[in-house]
């Protein structure tokens, strides 16, 4: 099967084209809490590499724990609910759903869910490397 290449500066494009076509088709099985890989992109120019969309849950009053991108940068975008992103010697910031935040590389995070009740829904984008599944570009930090 040919597999459409992204380049790595088209890659906001891919970032919003992998959102509009995963949107539909979230899966409807119970979420695992490393997420569910819902599309793969190759990157022309990263050999190797890939564009990964992974769709995640939160339950309520839960949080992802401090953690690092080990490389590259991520970007998620809340579906339902929303979170509340702490960055290490940042102040916090509240983002909703329809809203996205990002972070990079060495960028020290957790994310909470701003609900004790309500499930947050939503899609991170990762760069790794190929065959991946978005968790292996974590590392949990204390």
């Amino acid at each position: 099967m040919k597999r459409s290449r992204l380049s790595a500066g088209g890659l906001s494009l891919g970032v919003v084209a992998l959102a509009l076509l995963g949107g539909g088709a979230l899966p409807s099985e119970e979420v695992p809490p490393e997420g569910i890989v819902i599309g793969r992109m190759p990157i022309e120019g990263l050999e190797g590499m890939e564009a990964i969309a992974v769709y995640r849950e939160l339950p309520g009053g839960a949080e992802s724990g401090w953690h690092e991108m080990e490389a590259g940068s991520e970007v998620v975008y809340i579906q339902e609910g929303s979170v509340v992103l702490e960055v290490r010697d940042q102040d916090a910031l509240t983002v909703e759903a329809g809203q996205t935040f990002t972070t990079v590389a060495g960028q020290v995070h957790n994310v909470k869910n701003a609900s004790a009740e309500e499930v947050v829904k939503a899609v991170a984008f990762y760069i790794g490397k190929e065959g991946g599944t978005g968790a292996d570009v974590l590392v949990m930090v204390e």
